[in-house]
């Protein structure tokens, strides 16, 4: 890899078409197919971060940073957006940055949540090393700024990268076990807000709202955060899943059905979903199913309100 580095490096400072902008240098090598989920999981490196596609086709597990801003309230999206885009433009079409906003970061102090403390309000980062997965190939990608084409860092990215490990799959441990579990709200408290609700919506003050709990659990022992995402079957999921694991020690982990949107130039694709059935035991059934679902005044109402919302 070193070698890949140092080459890819000269002839990046050589093309003149270089020189006009910012640009971002990507040296890609192929390596012995790993599991992404394992490699992150024996990396010491921070940040690290984890993307999934949908049908699991595509994996990205990076480390470090060779780029990474931040924004402090009041945090303009508009913004945001548009520095990714000046800083992507520029590079190779496979370059991307991966970050957002964090849940709350619109209320007062206040009002924060503690469980956010440590993230930024907004951050966007640029991995410094990226191991990606396409279907059975991998590839350890290595993202070095134009401004650090000197041999001095050159040098430091190059012990960093003989810090990355390798090695063999990892020996999952068994599940530690629940010493705590506590939903807020509670049982009593779920109840209370089901029952405001809908005399909201009877009231006809709201024609639909989605209540939530925050559940915290406390385990027996520490477990590694990717090795939650590793209990969930990538091939088999349908659903994508993703991971920041920033500085401040804390990890943000998901896996969501739905994409809100992709926006491929002045496009954007978007997935209203709303109402559900079971699968049938046979075709038949199934048929019936989907007609019943199509059907329904309910589920189509639903959908309405989510598409119009989108």
């Amino acid at each position: 890899m070193r070698q890949e580095i140092e080459r890819a490096a000269a002839a990046f400072r050589s093309d003149p078409a270089n020189d006009d902008s910012p640009a971002t240098l990507r040296v890609p090598v192929p390596v012995e197919p790993v599991n992404p989920l394992d490699w992150l999981q024996r990396q010491s490196l921070l940040p690290g971060l984890f993307w999934c596609q949908r049908d699991a086709t595509w994996e990205m597990a990076g480390v470090g940073a060779a780029e990474q801003f931040t924004l402090d309230r009041p945090v303009d999206l508009e913004s945001a957006i548009l520095r990714v885009r000046n800083a992507v433009e520029p590079g190779p079409d496979s370059l991307r940055y991966f970050g957002g906003c964090r849940f709350d970061y619109t209320r007062e102090d206040a009002e924060r949540n503690s469980v956010w403390e440590g993230f930024p309000d907004c951050w966007f980062v640029l991995p410094r090393f990226e191991l990606l997965r396409y279907r059975d190939q991998c590839l350890l990608v290595t993202n070095i700024r134009d401004d650090e084409l000197a041999e001095q860092h050159l040098n430091r990215i190059q012990e960093r990268l003989s810090e990355l490990d390798f090695s063999g799959s990892l020996n999952q441990s068994r599940s530690p076990d629940f010493t705590l579990v506590r939903h807020t709200p509670d049982f009593h408290d779920w109840a209370g807000g089901v029952d405001a609700a809908l005399a909201l919506i009877q009231s006809e003050q709201f024609q639909k709202t989605v209540l939530a709990r925050q559940t915290d659990l406390r385990l027996s022992e520490d477990i590694l955060p990717w090795q939650l995402l590793s209990a969930i079957p990538g091939t088999e999921s349908g659903y994508y899943r993703f991971g920041i694991q920033h500085r401040c020690g804390k990890t943000y982990l998901g896996a969501s059905p739905e994409r809100l949107y992709l926006r491929k130039g002045a496009a954007i694709e978007t997935e209203a979903l709303a109402g559900s059935r079971p699968r049938g035991s046979t075709e038949e059934r199934d048929r019936q199913l989907r007609i019943e679902l199509q059907e329904s005044d309910k589920e189509r109402m639903e959908q309405e309100y989510v598409r119009d919302f989108i």
